[in-house]
């Protein structure tokens, strides 16, 4: 399934990655509920996250790039919270290397025809 969100013109694949936000005041851990080229989606608590610039560190499932997470700065841009207490947030990427934009089209390419499996990571239970 392939997804275009809003006035979003870039492509965003469903994809459980899970990913790290680091900012000064430290690092939370959620998974991704899609991502794309220019950024991700991911909902998790109302941890006090809200817009502004972050890193990213970004474990892709099945990733064959490495063994290390790509890792990208970028800055939240939206920021949605739900009636279930829960939120929404939408990253621009601002810094991506050449090589982590080629993992994440692999990703994109391997799960744009199907849905991502359910596993033991789900935006409710995130890492950690």
């Amino acid at each position: 399934m392939i997804k275009k969100f809003g006035p979003r013109k870039e492509l965003r694949v469903p994809i459980k990655a899970v990913i790290q936000v680091i900012r000064e005041d430290g690092v939370r851990r959620f998974v991704s509920e899609n991502l794309g080229l220019n950024g991700l989606f991911f909902k998790g608590g109302d941890d006090g996250l809200r817009l502004g610039p972050v890193r990213l560190k970004i474990r892709l499932p099945g990733d064959e790039g490495g063994d290390e997470p790509i890792e990208a700065s970028g800055e939240v841009v939206r920021f949605e919270p739900d009636a279930e207490g829960k939120v929404g947030r939408g990253v621009r990427f601002l810094e991506l290397s050449r090589e982590a934009r080629s993992r994440i089209m692999a990703a994109m390419e391997r799960f744009r025809t199907k849905e991502p499996e359910e596993d033991a990571l789900d935006s409710d239970d995130p890492p950690g």
